[in-house]
């Protein structure tokens, strides 16, 4: 069957959600597949981190964490959520951040994903290995700061030697 003008014109103004005149991608995109809800996409999260991950939501926050900052931007969420296979409209990811983001900052730690994923069970252990890296910049900041003392020292030295003395005594 072959549609008249006037049935396309209808069916590009249904399409055209902001009237602008043009049917965008996303507007295409949402009557091609309708926004799962939330509680849809984390079924698929659940679903993917039993298939890929043994149930583990920490390997797949690892995943997704490409700088290894230890928290995910909405930039590496949705690039993560491209790579593993599981493409979510831009809608879909704005409501699943904010749902996931509980103290605002934009950027899902570790803990708002365990947290909303339930698996508290890995808190634990999430909270552990942040202390562990926690302290090893610690570590790694005041062995840096002892090198630094170290080679002004050394430095000082070779410039207000014996002659330093000599020159302070003239």
């Amino acid at each position: 069957t072959k549609l008249s003008r006037r049935q396309v014109q209808g069916v590009l103004d249904r399409l055209d959600k902001n009237g602008d005149g043009v049917v965008t991608y996303p507007e295409l995109a949402r009557w091609v597949r309708p926004p799962r809800t939330l509680e849809q996409v984390k079924a698929l999260l659940l679903a993917l981190l039993d298939e890929r991950y043994g149930g583990k939501a920490l390997p797949f926050f690892r995943e997704l964490d490409r700088d290894g900052g230890g928290d995910l931007s909405r930039l590496e969420v949705t690039a993560g959520m491209n790579r593993v296979g599981v493409g979510l409209q831009t809608s879909e990811i704005t409501e699943l951040v904010d749902a996931m983001d509980t103290d605002g900052d934009r950027s899902l730690s570790t803990e708002e994903l365990l947290r909303f994923l339930g698996k508290d069970d890995e808190l634990a252990a999430a909270n552990a290995e942040a202390k562990e890296r926690k302290a090893a910049a610690r570590k790694q900041k005041a062995l840096a700061r002892k090198e630094k003392a170290a080679a002004r020292k050394a430095g000082g030295e070779g410039e207000g030697g014996a002659d330093g003395a000599a020159a302070d005594g003239a």
